[in-house]
Protein backbone atom coordinates (compact mmCIF):
# COMPACT_ATOMS: atom_id res chain seq x y z
CA UNK A 1 0.00 0.00 0.00
CA UNK A 2 2.80 2.56 1.18
CA UNK A 3 4.54 1.52 -2.39
CA UNK A 4 1.45 2.36 -4.59
CA UNK A 5 1.06 5.65 -2.68
CA UNK A 6 4.83 6.47 -3.17
CA UNK A 7 3.96 5.49 -7.01
CA UNK A 8 0.89 7.88 -7.18
CA UNK A 9 2.75 10.75 -6.19
CA UNK A 10 5.87 10.02 -8.31
CA UNK A 11 3.85 9.79 -11.97
CA UNK A 12 1.28 12.40 -10.51
CA UNK A 13 4.44 14.78 -9.57
CA UNK A 14 5.69 14.35 -13.19
CA UNK A 15 2.27 15.19 -14.75
CA UNK A 16 1.35 11.29 -15.46
CA UNK A 17 -2.23 9.51 -14.42
CA UNK A 18 -1.10 8.79 -10.83
CA UNK A 19 -4.56 6.29 -10.47
CA UNK A 20 -3.76 3.89 -13.12
CA UNK A 21 -0.48 2.51 -13.53
CA UNK A 22 -1.25 0.97 -17.21
CA UNK A 23 -1.98 4.88 -18.21
CA UNK A 24 0.80 6.16 -16.64
CA UNK A 25 3.41 3.72 -18.00
CA UNK A 26 1.78 4.75 -21.35
CA UNK A 27 2.70 8.54 -20.98
CA UNK A 28 5.92 7.94 -19.73
CA UNK A 29 6.88 5.75 -22.88
CA UNK A 30 5.55 8.35 -25.30
CA UNK A 31 7.32 11.40 -23.19
CA UNK A 32 10.64 9.66 -23.42
CA UNK A 33 9.61 9.58 -27.05
CA UNK A 34 9.39 12.90 -27.50
CA UNK A 35 5.76 12.57 -28.77
CA UNK A 36 3.70 13.95 -25.89
CA UNK A 37 2.85 16.93 -27.61
CA UNK A 38 1.84 15.24 -31.08
CA UNK A 39 -0.01 12.56 -29.38
CA UNK A 40 -2.15 15.14 -26.62
CA UNK A 41 -2.79 17.23 -30.27
CA UNK A 42 -3.85 13.91 -32.20
CA UNK A 43 -5.91 12.43 -29.40
CA UNK A 44 -7.88 16.06 -29.31
CA UNK A 45 -8.46 16.09 -32.67
CA UNK A 46 -9.75 12.25 -32.63
CA UNK A 47 -11.78 13.05 -29.27
CA UNK A 48 -12.31 16.26 -29.01
CA UNK A 49 -11.51 16.67 -25.69
CA UNK A 50 -7.78 16.75 -23.74
CA UNK A 51 -5.73 13.96 -22.77
CA UNK A 52 -6.18 14.78 -19.12
CA UNK A 53 -9.84 15.06 -19.05
CA UNK A 54 -10.38 11.47 -21.10
CA UNK A 55 -7.48 9.31 -19.62
CA UNK A 56 -9.11 7.69 -17.13
CA UNK A 57 -11.79 6.57 -19.17
CA UNK A 58 -9.65 5.10 -21.41
CA UNK A 59 -11.12 1.84 -21.61
CA UNK A 60 -14.48 3.17 -23.08
CA UNK A 61 -12.99 4.34 -26.72
CA UNK A 62 -10.54 1.24 -28.26
CA UNK A 63 -10.80 2.38 -31.63
CA UNK A 64 -10.02 5.90 -30.89
CA UNK A 65 -7.14 4.76 -28.67
CA UNK A 66 -5.79 2.63 -30.99
CA UNK A 67 -6.04 5.27 -33.89
CA UNK A 68 -4.08 7.75 -32.09
CA UNK A 69 -1.55 5.06 -31.08
CA UNK A 70 -0.89 3.94 -34.36
CA UNK A 71 -0.55 7.58 -35.74
CA UNK A 72 1.99 9.09 -32.97
CA UNK A 73 3.71 5.99 -32.19
CA UNK A 74 3.86 4.32 -35.58
CA UNK A 75 2.34 1.01 -34.13
CA UNK A 76 0.88 -1.23 -35.99
CA UNK A 77 -3.45 -1.64 -35.02
CA UNK A 78 -2.39 -4.82 -34.18
CA UNK A 79 -0.04 -4.42 -31.83
CA UNK A 80 -1.75 -1.20 -30.61
CA UNK A 81 -5.16 -3.29 -29.99
CA UNK A 82 -3.28 -5.75 -27.87
CA UNK A 83 -1.64 -3.15 -25.79
CA UNK A 84 -4.99 -1.50 -25.21
CA UNK A 85 -6.66 -4.85 -24.71
CA UNK A 86 -3.58 -6.09 -22.52
CA UNK A 87 -5.19 -6.92 -19.02
CA UNK A 88 -2.32 -7.79 -17.25
CA UNK A 89 -1.33 -5.48 -14.27
CA UNK A 90 1.62 -3.50 -14.48
CA UNK A 91 3.73 -5.09 -11.70
CA UNK A 92 5.55 -1.85 -9.73
CA UNK A 93 8.77 -2.69 -6.90
CA UNK A 94 10.31 -0.74 -4.75
CA UNK A 95 13.53 -1.76 -7.01
CA UNK A 96 11.88 -0.39 -9.97
CA UNK A 97 10.09 2.75 -8.59
CA UNK A 98 13.52 3.43 -7.02
CA UNK A 99 15.28 3.01 -10.47
CA UNK A 100 12.42 5.00 -12.10
CA UNK A 101 13.35 8.31 -9.63
CA UNK A 102 17.01 7.94 -10.18
CA UNK A 103 16.82 8.18 -13.73
CA UNK A 104 14.45 11.37 -13.45
CA UNK A 105 16.46 12.99 -10.83
CA UNK A 106 19.52 12.43 -13.41
CA UNK A 107 17.40 13.95 -15.71
CA UNK A 108 16.97 16.72 -14.06
CA UNK A 109 20.73 17.89 -13.40
CA UNK A 110 22.84 17.44 -11.03
CA UNK A 111 21.39 20.34 -8.40
CA UNK A 112 17.89 18.64 -8.83
CA UNK A 113 16.30 17.23 -5.34
CA UNK A 114 12.99 15.53 -5.40
CA UNK A 115 11.08 15.56 -1.62
CA UNK A 116 8.32 12.77 -0.47
CA UNK A 117 6.65 14.09 2.18
CA UNK A 118 3.97 11.57 4.35
CA UNK A 119 2.05 13.38 6.76
CA UNK A 120 0.28 11.34 10.25
CA UNK A 121 2.27 8.19 8.51
CA UNK A 122 1.85 6.92 12.17
CA UNK A 123 -2.26 6.99 12.00
CA UNK A 124 -1.69 5.42 8.76
CA UNK A 125 0.66 2.29 10.14
CA UNK A 126 -0.75 2.08 13.49
CA UNK A 127 0.27 -1.22 14.13
CA UNK A 128 0.80 -3.10 11.49
CA UNK A 129 4.79 -4.32 11.24
CA UNK A 130 4.38 -4.70 7.54
CA UNK A 131 3.59 -1.43 7.00
CA UNK A 132 6.31 0.17 8.70
CA UNK A 133 8.41 -2.13 7.21
CA UNK A 134 7.57 -1.08 3.72
CA UNK A 135 7.74 2.04 4.48
CA UNK A 136 11.70 1.83 6.10
CA UNK A 137 12.40 -0.49 2.79
CA UNK A 138 10.88 2.10 0.16
CA UNK A 139 13.19 4.58 2.07
CA UNK A 140 16.29 2.54 3.09
CA UNK A 141 16.50 2.13 -1.10
CA UNK A 142 15.87 5.20 -2.13
CA UNK A 143 18.48 6.50 0.13
CA UNK A 144 21.01 4.59 -1.05
CA UNK A 145 20.88 4.48 -4.43
CA UNK A 146 19.62 7.99 -5.22
CA UNK A 147 22.85 9.10 -3.15
CA UNK A 148 21.27 11.64 -0.74
CA UNK A 149 19.06 13.36 -3.99
CA UNK A 150 15.30 12.06 -2.63
CA UNK A 151 14.63 13.26 0.78
CA UNK A 152 11.45 11.40 2.52
CA UNK A 153 10.09 13.58 5.37
CA UNK A 154 7.22 11.76 7.89
CA UNK A 155 5.42 13.70 10.45
CA UNK A 156 2.91 11.64 13.02
CA UNK A 157 1.06 12.94 16.03
CA UNK A 158 2.37 9.82 18.04
CA UNK A 159 5.38 10.18 19.27
CA UNK A 160 8.30 8.24 17.05
CA UNK A 161 9.23 5.75 19.62
CA UNK A 162 5.81 4.00 20.11
CA UNK A 163 5.69 3.99 16.50
CA UNK A 164 9.46 2.44 15.85
CA UNK A 165 8.64 -0.41 18.47
CA UNK A 166 6.67 -1.91 15.93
Amino acid sequence: AILKVFTKVFYEHQGFCGDDLKVAKLEQYITKSGKMPEFKAKFKEVMGESWETKREDMEFFEDEMVEVLQETLGMSEIAARNWFNNKEAVDMSIDRLVKEIKAYIESKGKDFRLIFMADEVGFYIGLDSSLMLNLQTIVEEIGSVCEGRVWVFVTSQEAIDSVTKI
